[in-house]
């Protein structure tokens, strides 16, 4: 990956105990996907583990009528593709890419049970939750969440995430149990490469496969009791 370097040393700081991502699937633009695909040479590696370009994106109302189709095949100025990935395997690769011994540069070292509680920036130090201060390293990277508490070091102020008022909830389905259900048939195909989104007032579905096609995702995104003026356009007029 670019970011290493022959004598440069990098340290990434996670909260969890786990060291590994789990369920859901995540889409790249292709602005970012460029990069990972191409610049960081990474494509090979994510195609063998089913990576897909994402053809289409469709919108829906719940009555299942398709109200419109953006084609995403064709090439824009970012020069890549917007690309599915089963979120497990993108962060495999990418940390793979980051600690392998086979890499450019010295690889990165990744810390887990981490909390980073403050840090200075100055002088390229981090203090954890259990009082370890640590420094040295070239690059420190804090995988903190969006409750991060060094937005007031980095930033000089506080700056706290924004409540969206509305909350996800993720599944993911195997396409050969999808198959056997005429109404879904009629729908969709589980296993084309493209995101559908269902809109129906203030909630949407959004939806797509990933690793071939094996596996088919869906986003349910409704307002949550933060929600004040939340609101989506509706195609069931």
């Amino acid at each position: 990956m670019a970011i290493r370097g022959e004598n440069r040393s990098i340290l990434v700081l996670e909260q969890s105990q786990l060291n590994r991502e789990i369920g859901a699937t995540i889409s790249l633009q292709p602005n970012a996907s460029k990069f990972v695909e191409r610049e960081w040479g990474l494509g090979p590696e994510l195609k063998k583990r089913g990576s897909m370009v994402d053809k289409a994106f469709r919108i829906c109302s719940a009555d299942g009528k398709e109200h419109k189709r953006i084609d995403l095949t064709a090439k824009t100025e970012y020069g890549g593709d917007r690309m599915l990935y089963h979120r497990q395997d993108l962060h495999d690769v990418l940390k793979s890419a980051a600690t392998s011994v086979h890499g450019n540069g010295s690889p990165a070292e990744i810390k887990v049970r981490s909390r980073v509680i403050s840090c200075d920036c100055d002088a390229g130090s981090v203090v954890l939750e259990n009082g370890e201060v640590l420094d040295g390293f070239d690059l420190v990277i804090a995988a903190d969440g969006v409750r991060s508490n060094l937005r007031k070091s980095v930033l000089g102020e506080e700056s706290n995430a924004v409540p969206t008022g509305q909350s996800a909830y993720r599944m993911m389905i195997k396409a050969s149990d999808m198959e056997g259900d005429a109404e879904i048939l009629k729908f969709l195909d589980p296993r084309e490469s493209m995101t559908t989104m269902v809109i129906g007032h203030n909630k949407r579905l959004i939806m797509g496969p990933a690793r071939n096609g094996e596996l088919f995702s869906i986003v349910a995104m409704v307002p949550d009791s933060k929600s004040t003026s939340v609101s989506c356009r509706s195609y069931n007029n």
